[in-house]
């Protein structure tokens, strides 16, 4: 019996072992499908694309590490922050990647123009990647460029195989009747090698594909189209992926295939070609009479000899210069007592060309004008004398004959009473002494006039408008329009800002009126005794020379932060140039986040105390790498020198330093930060690293906003701006 009952017990607890046993297999199998599930789940998610890659000059490129580059690479990454797709690059010549294409052994093809033959074998979006011009292109040393089209008949010419260009060069061909022999190539690689060896006198490519040191002029004009992202045929679900990605990107990031434009083609070939009616044009009018606003400057001015001065004659100089047309066209500068005599003067055809005028689309209709491309944008500013309060609005001095600063004043500031004054010096003595309460000037007039001493005291605030100026013809002058762009185009970045420095320290040399202010005591001895005299002269020299070192110390500091403003980081970039700078160079930009909302809630003194303890914080810690700016109302940069080892350290401080900062009101302090080293850039160029920092920023503040869910229209708007 306890015999039975002992083997009992045992065969129990191996069937209970059993059970346990069968129970964990159980349980191992559920995870594991469960973990197979999420695997096979995540790689739905994450989509693997094959992008065919064709090599092309400024729209896709690849370096001998395998490193990319290109607006049509950079588009395609910024379509993977969308949709997550996975890329795999499929290489080789036109022909050959289109053939694959259409096979539906590549998934995505870049830059594919969209006609019914095609449409019947690739899907195409809803938004072109972008718009292309096709050109036949010579050398420009060929003795053919100069005969334009008649040198092109019976001569041979290049293009692409299976694309639209060569459709559009029959066509050219045949409806011209050229009878040029056209060779065909499987892509841009054979096609250029042809033309580089002369095998071809010419050939045809887009006006992206050129850049200024491959020497290559545009002689035709064959046609263009819109360009597209294609989707394969066997891959119709990246179709919707690609339309949310291209919707998104329009509606938050609208400018963004502009910035592509701006960083792979600015200052391309064509755009500073004159085109057959242009050079014409020259031909007809070899002076160009330009009318200007007087006493205006930095902007424009007559000096004492009655000569124009200030940046308008460097900016025509400059768009000459460029367009090679210096020893074919002579500006001639008529001066004018205002905005609206200067504008009559064009419509009456006694100038060509006026300058300042507002970049008014409305107002332009109005005066039946034609305006050029932006040339110039400053923010605006309220200076007023004292401590800040509403009352600063009350009664606002205006210069006669200055029509924006009049209908700027009346728009935003519609109850105010306008103070009109003969010119800008007379309006800041208007608020000095109380005859006015304030005066709204952009804010290079403004550091013009406050470096003067006695205007040293006042204090200003930035306006949420700021001020776009450009130039103006007289309605129906299209080509003269023309060539001022293809001029304006061809300014370098910042031109006409950093222009403007050597005309305000011109016009605000430090006179013996200044010096009367600064040492009146030491003057009214001096005009008693002769020993007096002498002493005075003296003290003049040295304290001209010392008030002259302040002043320039003053122009180059932002007076709420005290650390460097805007013109120091003009003179910067200038100073560093184009050139590709050291792999430890960084970048920082940086932008406040919901200044307007403190604005509003808890008043600008509160929001001062933001954009103080920013810039005191950034200072801090960029101080031993390099200097930090105040770029405008709450924006910021940095420039300097950081290993890699210690820039994520940097970072984390900057971040860990605001979120412990709490303002006298209670306000928090919270910083956007794009940072980007020259590493990390294929071609790390100061203008590059600033772009790819913004944009970072960017990034960053879209992820703060969604990710507190505060509203963010407005964020950038308000007096502290």
């Amino acid at each position: 019996m306890n015999r039975w009952k002992c083997c009992g017990n045992k065969n129990i607890a191996g069937i209970i072992r059993t059970m346990l046993m069968m129970l964990w297999l159980l349980l191992v199998c559920f995870f594991s499908s469960v973990n197979s599930i999420s695997l096979k789940a995540a790689e739905r998610q994450r989509k693997i694309v094959t992008v065919g890659f064709t090599e092309s000059t400024n729209f896709l490129e690849r370096k001998d590490n395998d490193e990319m580059s290109g607006l049509a690479y950079d588009y395609l990454q910024k379509i993977s922050y969308y949709t997550d797709w996975e890329y795999r690059y499929v290489y080789g010549e036109w022909d050959e990647i289109t053939r694959k294409f259409y096979n539906g052994e590549i998934d995505v093809l870049p830059g594919l123009s969209k006609t019914p033959e095609r449409e019947q074998k690739a899907l195409f979006s809803d938004y072109p990647m972008g718009t292309e011009s096709y050109y036949i292109y010579v050398h420009a040393d060929d003795p053919l460029a100069p005969s334009r089209e008649r040198g092109l008949r019976g001569g041979s010419i290049g293009v692409n195989e299976n694309t639209l260009q060569q459709g559009l060069l029959e066509r050219w061909n045949k409806d011209g009747g050229f009878e040029a022999d056209i060779r065909y190539y499987p892509g841009n690689r054979s096609r250029m090698a042809a033309f580089d060896a002369n095998e071809t006198m010419a050939t045809v490519t887009t006006d992206f594909s050129v850049k200024p040191e491959m020497n290559m002029m545009p002689i035709a004009l064959v046609g263009g189209s819109d360009y597209y992202l294609a989707i394969s045929k066997n891959r119709k679900d990246l179709l919707d992926d690609l339309n949310r990605a291209q919707g998104s990107i329009t509606a938050i990031e609208p400018g963004f295939t502009k910035e592509l434009l701006e960083k792979y083609y600015r200052g391309n070939a064509v755009s500073r070609l004159l085109s057959r009616e242009e050079d014409t044009f020259v031909k007809r009018n070899p002076r160009i009479r330009i009318g200007y606003y007087d006493n205006y400057m930095p902007f424009t001015g007559t000096d004492r000899n009655g000569n124009a001065q200030g940046i308008l004659t460097d900016l025509v100089q400059q768009m000459l210069t460029q367009l090679r047309l210096e020893k074919r066209v002579s500006p001639i500068y008529r001066a004018y007592r205002s905005t609206q005599e200067m504008i009559d003067a064009l419509n009456r055809d006694e100038i060509d060309v006026a300058f300042p005028i507002e970049n008014n689309m409305a107002q332009a209709e109005k005066d039946d004008i034609f305006l050029s491309s932006e040339m110039i944008k400053t923010s605006m500013f309220l200076v007023f004398d004292g401590a800040y309060d509403e009352r600063v609005k009350n009664r606002i001095a205006v210069i006669r004959g200055n029509r924006f600063q009049e209908e700027y004043t009346r728009r935003n500031f519609p109850n105010a009473e306008i103070v009109f004054c003969d010119d800008i010096y007379n309006g800041f003595d208007m608020v000095k002494s109380g005859e006015a309460d304030s005066i709204a000037i952009n804010e290079l007039r403004k550091d013009a006039v406050m470096n003067l001493f006695r205007y040293r005291d006042m204090q200003s605030i930035p306006l949420p408008e700021g001020r776009n100026i450009c130039m103006a013809v007289k309605r129906g002058e299209t080509q003269l329009l023309s060539l001022l762009e293809r001029g304006i185009t061809s300014l370098p970045d910042n031109y006409a800002v950093t222009s403007t420095y050597k005309y305000i320290g011109k016009k605000n040399d430090y006179s013996f009126e200044e010096f009367v202010y600064a040492n009146i005591y030491v003057t009214f001895a001096g005009a008693l005794l002769l020993v007096g005299l002498v002493i005075g002269g003296i003290v003049y020299i040295v304290s001209n020379r010392k008030k002259r070192r302040d002043l320039d110390r003053m122009a180059h500091i932002d007076n709420t932060t005290g650390i460097k403003n805007r013109r120091s980081f003009d003179e910067a970039v200038a100073q560093i140039g184009t050139d590709p700078v050291s792999g430890d160079f960084v970048f920082l930009s940086a932008d406040l986040n919901e200044l307007k909302q403190v604005n509003d809630t808890m008043g600008h003194e509160a929001g001062d105390e933001l954009i103080i303890s920013a810039a005191n914080y950034l200072n801090s810690i960029m101080e031993p790498y390099g200097n930090v700016f105040r770029v405008g109302g709450d924006e910021f940069a940095a420039i300097g020198h950081i290993r890699g080892e210690e820039r994520q350290a940097v970072f984390d401080r900057i971040r860990e330093d605001c979120e412990k900062w709490t303002g006298s009101c209670g306000q928090k302090l919270s910083i956007s930060v794009g940072f980007v080293a020259a590493e990390e850039l294929s071609d790390p160029t100061l203008k590059n690293l600033r772009v790819e920092a913004e944009r970072r920023m960017y990034e960053a503040k879209t992820r703060y906003y969604r990710e507190t869910g505060h509203d963010r229209r407005g964020a950038r708007s308000g007096l502290n701006k």
